[in-house]
C-alpha cells in the first residue's frame, strides 16, 4: 500500500474499504494508510477524516463483522465522492446558474 499522492491515498482507502466489506482486513494496512494520508493530505481533508474515523471505529468494533462491513461501506462512499473529478465546465454560469 502507501502511495505518495492523492490518487494513491484514494486507492489505498478503497482497498481498506473493500477489505472491510470482505471481512479480511489487516490492522497493519490501516496504520500504513493513515501514515501515508497524513503525509499527503491535510488533517482537515475529508478523506483524512474518514480514514481516521474508520481506524478508530475499527478498533472499537473489530470483532463485529456487520459493523466492520458498514465501516467499509461508509469509507467507500467517501472515496467515491472524492475520486470523481470536477466537471470541466463547472464554472459556466450559463449552464449551472
Amino acid at each position: 500500500m502507501a502511495r505518495s499522492d492523492i490518487t494513491g491515498v484514494l486507492f489505498d482507502a478503497l482497498s481498506l474499504a473493500m477489505q472491510a466489506k470482505a471481512g479480511s482486513i489487516d490492522p497493519q494496512d490501516i496504520d500504513e494508510v493513515q501514515a501515508c494520508t497524513e503525509q499527503v493530505l491535510t488533517s482537515s481533508h475529508p478523506v483524512t477524516l474518514a480514514i481516521n474515523d474508520f481506524a478508530t471505529q475499527y478498533q472499537l468494533h473489530a470483532h463485529d463483522y456487520a459493523r466492520v462491513t458498514e465501516l467499509g461501506d461508509e469509507l467507500l462512499r467517501i472515496v467515491e465522492l472524492h475520486a470523481m473529478p470536477d466537471a470541466v465546465d463547472a464554472g459556466r454560469s450559463d449552464i449551472y446558474g
